[in-house]
């Protein structure tokens, strides 16, 4: 009985009118979470030279797979919280709710959320070009981990190569900033991770050790290119592995073309392939508010005998600059893993 009711929900979702009223998103492109630097979320509030910004969104979920019954649910509720001191200083801190609200045939429920401390850092900016992080922020390696919040992202799932291949969370210190090169941004990043993750989520991977550089180019308007190099230790796996990434986005008037690639290695023992995957992402503009996205992966897992290949197709709605909902099917080959196949689809609001 519910399995229908969800295709309904997920359905209504995408075609009715807008829940809110907001300025469209132009040419899909994708504003800063509120509570950061956007103009979304509650007015600024001045204090003796201080600003401080709250806002957040949250995420509703519907699933329909072969793996798994049928749900719809509330996943997640983020709050935002940033500051800015009139020097060089500024901080930000982001609290998610998450798995609020169930309905599943059997097993729904609406006691099983958690508090998760996803970012809580301290920035102080010497220059453009320097700037120091400290404290607990989003593993800077890929694409798709810093930017991963929903109200960011073309689609509900997040590429397999992104999950589990590293902790998506480190508690340490980055030196960071922008560099012009011949008329080009240059962003860079240096970090490091002693372990002791800060309010660690309870059975997400952690580092127990971490080193790791992130470079990304601005190649003219459109495209950007980045490298990342990352050589680290998880808590309660004492192997050392070293992982490489490139990944890139072109992005133009509501097209865009994007992708990952990762391959990790054991280091320090014999130097071998461990786990190593990618993804390739396009989304074409078929209004100015919906989107179609297709995306290919493939993936080769620690200890899997074949690769996974998984393909996504789905639309996305950009409604406004608060409201944007997705639909997508994944279909895999080889999926001994069970990665879930079939329908998902979601609600994001900024608030």
């Amino acid at each position: 009985m519910i399995r229908p009711l969800i295709r309904v929900a997920v359905a209504v979702t995408l075609l009715s009118p807008p829940l809110l009223m907001a300025q469209p998103a132009a040419d899909g492109e994708i504003d800063p979470l509120p509570g950061e630097s956007s103009g979304l979320g509650l007015p600024p509030l001045h204090l003796g030279g201080q600003v401080f910004r709250l806002g957040g969104y949250l995420e509703a979920v519907a699933a329909d797979t072969l793996q798994a019954p049928a749900r719809v649910g509330l996943d997640r509720v983020s709050l935002i919280g940033s500051w800015q001191s009139r020097q060089a200083w500024s901080g930000l801190l982001e609290l998610e709710l998450k798995n609020l609200v169930r309905l599943q045939p059997g097993n729904s429920s609406a006691d099983e959320g958690r508090p998760v401390l996803e970012r809580a850092y301290l920035d102080y900016a010497r220059s453009d070009a320097l700037q120091l992080r400290a404290g607990k922020f989003l593993t800077p390696i890929g694409r798709w981990n810093p930017l991963h919040a929903a109200p960011l992202t073309w689609t509900t799932s997040r590429p397999l190569i992104t999950e589990d291949t590293f902790p998506t969370n480190a508690t340490g210190a980055m030196l960071r900033g922008v560099l012009p090169i011949r008329g080009q941004a240059l962003e860079w990043a240096a970090w490091a991770s002693p372990g002791e993750e800060l309010f660690p989520e309870a059975r997400a991977k952690t580092f127990n050790e971490a080193y790791g550089l992130r470079l990304i180019q601005d190649l003219g308007p459109y495209w950007q290119l980045g490298l990342s190099l990352a050589d680290y230790e998880e808590a309660g796996d004492p192997t050392r592995k070293t992982l490489y990434s490139a990944d890139f986005r072109f992005a133009a008037k509501g097209w865009e073309l994007s992708g990952e690639f990762a391959h990790r290695v054991l280091s320090r023992t014999t130097q071998r392939a461990d786990e190593e995957g990618l993804y390739l992402q396009a989304v074409a503009p078929l209004s100015p508010r919906w989107f179609l996205v297709l995306r290919h992966e493939s993936f080769d897992s620690a200890g899997a005998l074949d690769d996974l290949h998984l393909t996504l197709g789905g639309l996305t709605l950009r409604w406004s600059r608060s409201l944007v909902g997705k639909l997508e099917y994944r279909r895999a080959t080889e999926n001994a893993a069970g990665v879930p196949e079939g329908w998902l689809g979601s609600l994001a609001v900024l608030f």
